[in-house]
């Protein structure tokens, strides 16, 4: 059943055998058929469950073991990495990705680093966040950590007159920016976001360095308070490594 899966994607996928192999061994891994800390099947065995010959399952997990997600023995076998987290989340409620993380259980194993803040001045921006042009914005860029696995690159757009000229988000101590704006009164009270797909190229080379991740989801979001006013304009690249997102559609 499973090889006639891989085979109906070779028909729709342009991409190597090996590449799809490893995307069912990850659907493996996210349905938890198997666990951080299991042993693998065997070569022999795992290659008739999957379908596919020695050679492209080794190339499968080769590229799993450079993403960290199975850790290969020599002479022993191949196991699912202790470290590593598949996070699945629903886009129904509005939460900051620090929330997010922490209903993960990451509350102690979730970081942030920012990489760059400045304020900026962009025609563009100023229509994203419904202020006058020429008005100061502050920019925000973040990667998010999850076990030591960068997971989120985040940018934020705040509007300067809301912060201040001399915010400094690092001085907030603070992981979480929604946590931050609510303390100031600015609570996001709901959010226009659209999905889609980016792929790394389009990142700073700085970014793509951290991440093993080819492709990403991309959450471009506005973020309005109860008075309807945009406090935040967001674009939130989550690893597809990582995350997966359930919309209930009606």
């Amino acid at each position: 059943m499973i090889r006639s899966k891989i085979m109906a994607l070779i028909n729709r996928r342009k991409e190597p055998l090996s590449v799809l192999a490893r995307d069912e061994i990850l659907r493996m891994l996210e349905n938890k058929e198997y666990l951080p800390g299991d042993m693998l099947p065997s070569l022999e065995e795992f290659c008739k469950k999957i379908g596919v010959s020695r050679t492209t399952l080794r190339e499968a997990l080769k590229m799993l073991e450079k993403d960290g997600v199975v850790t290969l023995k020599q002479g022993v076998g191949t196991y699912v990495s202790k470290g590593w987290v598949f996070l699945k989340d629903s886009l129904n409620t509005l939460r900051s990705s620090s929330e997010m993380l922490r209903s993960f259980g990451f509350e102690k194993e979730s970081n942030s680093k920012v990489i760059n803040q400045e304020i900026v001045v962009s025609e563009f921006l100023s229509k994203k966040l419904n202020i006058t042009a020429g008005e100061g914005i502050f920019k925000l860029e973040r990667i998010r950590y999850a076990k030591q696995h960068p997971v989120i690159y985040s940018i934020d757009f705040l509007p300067v007159k809301l912060v201040g000229k001399n915010f400094d988000f690092r001085a907030t101590k603070q992981q979480s920016l929604y946590v931050y704006l609510e303390s100031m009164g600015e609570k996001p009270q709901y959010a226009h976001t659209t999905v889609s797909a980016v792929d790394a190229e389009e990142l700073p080379p700085q970014v793509r360095s951290e991440f093993n991740t080819k492709i990403f989801l991309l959450l471009e979001q506005q973020s309005f308070n109860s008075d309807n006013k945009i406090i935040d304009y967001s674009l939130d690249h989550y690893s597809s490594e990582y995350f997966k997102f359930d919309v209930l559609r009606t």
